[in-house]
C-alpha cells in the first residue's frame, strides 16, 4: 500500500513550530459524528483534544483531534504522520447567526467544515458546509456550538485511501478551549495534510 508522500516534511515542519509539549488540551463536550444517509453507516471518533481560536478570515476556528500529543507536540519522531491512524476535524465559522440578518435555517450555511481521515498511511479529507449554532464567546476562554446534518463528501485523497462512507452528514455539539498555539499547529498539519492529497472527481 502506497505511503503518504509527502508527510514525512512533517517532522521537520513541527519540530521547528512545537517547542512544548501539549498540555490539558483535552475538554469534555458532545460526540459529533458523520452519518451516511444511504446506508446508516456513523462514523463518530471521541476526538479529546478540542481548542479553537479567534479568525482573522471570520469568527473563529475550531479543531477537534484524537492524535496523540506527542503527533501534535512534534519533536522526535512525534511529528511524523506517514503512519498515523486518526482524524482532525475543522470547522471555520465564517459568520455568527444573528436573527434578522442571517437565515436560521438548518439548511443555510454558517461554517465550512474540513474532516481529515487517517488511516495507516492514507488520508482522505471530507468536505462541506452547513448551519453552526455558536455557544460562549471566542473572547473568552471557552466556546463551542454545534451543527446537524451538515452536508460533506470526500474531496481530496490519497491514492490508496477507501471511501467507506460515501457521502454523509455531520451533527453535534462540543466545547473547546482557547489554544491559539495548538490550532496553528493543526493548521499546519492540514496544510501539510492537504498538500499530499489529490483531488476526488
Amino acid at each position: 500500500m502506497a505511503r503518504l508522500p509527502r508527510l514525512f516534511v512533517l517532522g521537520t515542519l513541527l519540530t521547528a513550530v512545537c517547542l512544548s509539549a501539549c498540555s490539558s488540551l483535552s475538554f469534555s463536550g458532545g460526540s459529533p459524528a458523520m452519518v451516511s444517509p444511504v446506508t446508516g453507516d456513523r462514523f463518530s471518533p471521541s476526538l479529546p483534544t478540542r481548542v479553537f481560536t479567534p479568525s482573522q478570515a471570520g469568527v473563529a476556528d475550531y479543531y477537534l483531534t484524537d492524535l496523540p500529543k506527542e503527533v501534535l507536540a512534534g519533536g522526535g519522531a512525534g511529528g511524523d504522520l506517514s503512519h498515523a491512524t486518526g482524524t482532525i476535524v475543522h470547522v471555520h465559522l465564517f459568520t455568527k447567526p444573528r436573527a434578522g440578518s442571517t437565515p436560521i435555517a438548518t439548511d443555510a450555511t454558517t461554517a465550512i467544515i474540513r474532516v481529515y481521515v487517517l488511516t495507516g498511511g492514507q488520508a482522505g479529507l471530507y468536505g462541506g458546509g452547513g448551519f453552526f449554532s455558536p455557544s460562549g464567546s471566542v473572547d473568552g476562554k471557552e466556546a463551542g456550538g454545534s451543527t446537524r446534518s451538515a452536508t460533506l463528501h470526500l474531496t481530496q485523497a490519497t491514492k490508496g485511501f477507501e471511501d467507506a462512507i460515501g457521502p454523509t452528514e455531520f451533527s453535534g455539539s462540543f466545547h473547546a478551549r482557547r489554544d491559539d498555539a495548538t490550532c496553528e499547529r493543526l493548521r499546519l498539519i492540514t496544510q501539510a495534510l492537504e498538500g499530499a492529497m489529490e483531488q476526488v472527481e
